[in-house]
């Protein structure tokens, strides 16, 4: 008994599926650098947002509570006290904050203002910003450098 039905080839000849692969191949070699390079700046974007929420946040307590809050900037992380430790928060891979003041210290009296003016550096692997507490201000600025 012989099958004379027609024979259907509905699969996908080996040089299409080569185009195929090719286009996705170069797609994904321009879209992955892409994503790392946006990826970190929107990881320096969210350090500096936490660390000027940190440095408000101690003003904010110190003209609430009438004790003085402060920041301590290290080598490799920041630190909150309060008569003790209350946080540290390390700073990202291949970050350092340079500061050219007698202290690394940031700290307000109970009025908002701050204590320890000056400036500091914040580098980073791409970029450099500079942090300013003007004397008897309550608000500081961060500009890109």
């Amino acid at each position: 008994m012989k099958n004379d039905a027609p024979l259907h080839r509905n699969g996908f000849t080996l040089v299409e599926m080569l185009m195929v692969l090719s286009i996705w191949t170069v797609l994904l070699s321009i879209t992955i650098p892409l994503s790392t390079s946006i990826y970190r700046e929107y990881k320096e974007d969210l350090f500096l947002k936490q660390l000027k929420t940190d440095i408000l946040s101690i003003q904010q307590d110190t003209m609430t509570e009438g004790e003085t809050y402060s920041v301590f900037l290290k080598k490799d992380h920041y630190e909150i006290y309060n008569h003790r430790l209350i946080r540290e928060v390390p700073y990202p891979k291949g970050w350092w904050i340079e500061t050219f003041t007698s202290t690394n210290k940031i700290y307000f009296d109970v009025n908002g203002r701050i204590r320890s003016p000056g400036t500091f550096y914040i580098r980073t692997p791409t970029k450099s910003y500079k942090m300013v507490f003007p004397f008897g201000k309550g608000r500081f600025y961060v500009t890109e450098r």
